[in-house]
């Protein structure tokens, strides 16, 4: 019975976030929590909270409640996923990028968790190398561009800068 109640309550939390009423998303979980406690007790119903939460804006109520998510089950990704993507929209990104490598310890195959620190490794530069993507970064890094941006790139130079980095993300990333 809890099981059924609870997601009914997701389905219809989402409905209203996919129809952006995220006020009435978050009045309709409140009243939800008041009226069977033991919701609380469900890292889906503090997910499903903080994502109402990231998408009012109020990051840091969001990032308790995924959080809370954590706390009531430690291997719970969307959690780990949706606290990265409130920490990259407060700028945190070495944060942000933990809580992803925290999804693809969980599982390795989450591409979207992929892509975002892909994205966070173009923007920082991590001093540690603890995965092959950080390694690979690393590598990327390293590679001579010698571009003079006074002048136009020709298509060969793009080519051998492609190829380049190709052979260095190919030698960390299947």
């Amino acid at each position: 019975m809890e099981d059924d109640y609870l997601k009914n309550l997701i389905k219809e939390v989402n409905i209203l976030l996919s129809k952006n009423l995220f006020k009435d998303a978050l009045q309709f979980a409140t009243l939800n929590c008041i009226k069977n406690p033991k919701i609380q007790t469900s890292p889906f119903f503090h997910n499903i909270l903080g994502l109402i939460h990231l998408n009012l804006k109020d990051w840091e109520t969001s990032i308790k409640c995924f959080e809370k998510s954590i706390e009531i089950d430690r291997k719970f990704t969307p959690a780990y996923f949706n606290l990265g993507i409130a920490k990259y929209d407060l700028g945190d990104l070495k944060n942000s990028y933990e809580h992803f490598v925290k999804v693809i310890e969980f599982d390795k195959e989450n591409k979207r968790a992929e892509e975002n620190i892909i994205k966070i490794l173009n923007c920082i530069d991590l001093d540690k190398k603890e995965n092959s993507l950080t390694t690979a970064n690393h590598e990327l890094q390293k590679i001579n561009l010698d571009i003079d941006f006074d002048k136009k790139i020709s298509n060969e130079k793009i080519i051998e800068i492609l190829n380049k980095s190709k052979s260095v993300i190919s030698k960390f990333i299947p």
